[in-house]
């Protein structure tokens, strides 16, 4: 498998996640465009690997891409 191929894999692996694929919607939606849309997304997961490594917890999607349900309820509070 080449580099371009590898890239293809992981960027389908990414956005197939309901989670990140709502954060990069999101990216997208404020203006950001598609490398850099990525760019934060990747930043995002390296964040959220270094917190359960940190912590050694497991990995929960809805800790890590709480809904902007959820968001909006903290802030609110």
């Amino acid at each position: 498998m080449d580099q371009r191929q590898q890239r293809e894999q992981i960027q389908r692996v990414r956005l197939g996640h309901s989670g990140a694929r709502a954060y990069y919607d999101q990216q997208r939606a404020r203006g950001v465009n598609h490398h850099a849309a990525l760019r934060h997304l990747s930043n995002r997961l390296v964040g959220i690997l270094h917190g359960r490594l940190n912590t050694a917890t497991r990995y929960d999607e809805d800790h890590a891409w709480p809904s902007a349900k959820d968001q909006q309820s903290t802030a609110a509070a």
